[in-house]
C-alpha cells in the first residue's frame, strides 16, 4: 500500500475511508478495470498504509462504495438502504423513485408527513405565473407510489395535486401534519401587507380545502394569516397536539434578519387560543422570545406533558451562530425550571459546535424526554 510522509487532508478522508468499505463477490469483476484509475486517486489522496489489506482488498472496496452509490439509482429486492423496489414500481425514473410536475412553473418540496393509513402526503411551495410569487401546493401518493388520484380529485391542477393561494402574492408552505382524521395541515409564511406572516391551511381528508376550519377568517375560509406587530414572520415548523390544537413556530423581527423565536396556538376550530401565552406583549396566543440575530426556529415539539421545544440557531453566545433551543410550559410561559443553570436564562440554552456557525435544522423527542437537535456547522 501507499505510504506517505504525511497524513491525508480532512478533504481527502473519504477516499481513503473507501478502503474500509464492504465487498461482496459481484463486485469482483470491477476490480481490474478500475485498478488505473483509483489507485493514483489513493496515493494522491495521501493515505495511509493499510497494513492488514492488500491493494487488491481495497480496489474491491472501492468498487463496492461505487455499487453503493450505483445501488441509489437501481433497487435490489431485500437489500437494506436500497431503493425500495415495490414503491413506485413503474416510474419512468426507475423504481423507488417519483417526481411530479405539479402546475406549470417550477415547485419546490419542503416538508412531507404520511396519513394515518400510509400514504403520503408532500408539500411546499409552486411558483404561480400569475405573480412574482408562489402558493402553497400538496400532493398525495398512495402506498404504492403512484399519484392517488381520489384524493383533489377535482382540483384544477389535477387530480391527487392541491395548489392554494393563501395572500396572494408570495406563500411558502414549509410544513405539513396530518391528522387522526385524514385532514391536512399546511403552514408557511405569507407576503401580506408588505409583511411576512404566519400563515395556514387546513384540507379535508378529500384534498378541498376545509371550510369549517378558521371559517371566520377574512382571507377566506380555510386558510389563516397570523402577523406579530407588523414584524417579519417565518413560519417553518408545525406540531399538532393530542387534543387537535395545533402550534406555529418560526422566526420574527422588525428588520429583515430574524431575532427572535415566534409562535402562535391556534383552537381545533382554527381560531388562535388566547388560553395560551395569555398575557404575551404580543397578545395571547402568540410568543416572542430574543435570542440575537441572526436567528431562526426550523422545529417545534409537543411533549407528553404538554410542554413545547422550539429550536434552530441562535446569536446569543460569543461564539456566533449556535445550536439553540426554548422551553414553554403548558400555558406557553417560558419554562424556568429547564435550562436553569443556563448562562442565558432559564428556558433557554444554546450550544456551540465550531466555534463559527451552527444551524440546527432538526429536532426530535426520546422516549425518556431527552431532547436530540441535529444541523450542520461550518468548520
Amino acid at each position: 500500500m501507499f505510504s506517505p510522509a504525511k497524513s491525508p487532508s480532512k478533504n481527502n478522508l473519504n477516499i481513503c475511508h473507501l478502503a474500509y468499505e464492504r465487498h461482496t463477490s459481484s463486485q469482483s469483476a470491477c476490480v481490474a478495470s478500475h485498478t488505473a484509475r483509483f489507485a493514483p486517486r489513493l496515493q494522491a489522496a495521501k493515505c495511509p498504509s493499510y497494513s492488514c489489506l492488500a491493494p487488491k482488498a481495497v480496489l474491491i472496496a472501492l468498487c463496492a462504495m461505487f455499487a453503493l452509490n450505483a445501488s441509489v439509482s437501481q433497487a435490489i429486492p431485500g437489500v437494506p438502504g436500497t431503493l425500495d423496489g415495490t414503491w413506485a414500481a413503474a416510474s419512468p425514473l426507475g423504481a423507488g423513485r417519483v417526481m411530479t410536475t405539479v402546475g406549470s412553473q417550477d415547485a419546490f418540496a419542503t416538508a412531507l408527513t404520511l396519513t394515518p393509513d400510509g400514504k403520503v402526503v408532500l408539500a411546499g411551495y409552486c411558483l404561480d405565473p400569475t405573480t412574482t410569487g408562489g402558493d402553497f401546493c400538496a400532493l398525495r401518493y398512495n402506498i404504492n407510489g403512484t399519484l392517488d388520484t381520489s384524493w383533489a380529485a377535482a382540483s384544477p391542477t389535477g387530480a391527487g395535486k392541491v395548489i392554494t393561494s393563501i395572500g396572494g402574492s408570495t406563500d411558502q408552505a414549509n410544513a405539513v401534519a396530518s391528522q387522526p382524521d385524514g385532514k391536512v395541515l399546511l403552514a408557511g409564511y405569507c407576503l401580506n401587507g408588505g409583511s411576512k406572516n404566519f400563515c395556514a391551511a387546513r384540507l379535508n381528508a378529500d384534498g378541498t380545502l376545509d371550510t369549517t376550519w378558521a371559517n371566520a377568517s377574512p382571507f377566506g375560509a380555510g386558510k389563516l394569516i397570523t402577523s406579530f406587530n407588523a414584524m417579519h414572520t417565518l413560519g417553518s415548523a408545525l406540531a399538532l397536539q393530542p387534543d387537535g390544537k395545533v402550534l406555529l413556530a418560526g422566526s420574527c423581527g422588525p428588520g429583515a434578519s430574524p431575532e427572535a423565536f415566534c409562535s402562535v396556538r391556534y383552537t381545533v376550530d382554527g381560531l388562535i387560543d388566547t388560553t395560551w401565552a395569555a398575557s404575551s406583549f404580543l397578545g395571547a396566543g402568540k410568543q416572542y422570545i430574543g435570542v440575537g440575530g441572526p436567528a431562526g426556529a426550523t422545529a417545534v415539539a409537543v411533549q407528553p406533558d404538554g410542554k413545547v421545544l422550539i429550536s434552530g440557531h441562535c446569536s446569543l453566545l460569543a461564539s456566533g451562530i449556535d445550536f439553540c433551543a426554548v422551553r414553554y410550559n403548558a400555558d406557553g410561559t417560558l419554562d424556568t425550571s429547564w435550562g436553569n443553570a443556563s448562562p442565558l436564562g432559564a428556558g433557554i440554552v444554546a450550544t456551540s459546535f465550531s466555534g463559527h456557525s451552527d444551524f440546527a435544522t432538526g429536532m426530535t423527542l426520546q422516549s425518556d424526554g431527552k431532547v436530540v437537535l441535529a444541523g450542520y456547522c461550518l468548520n
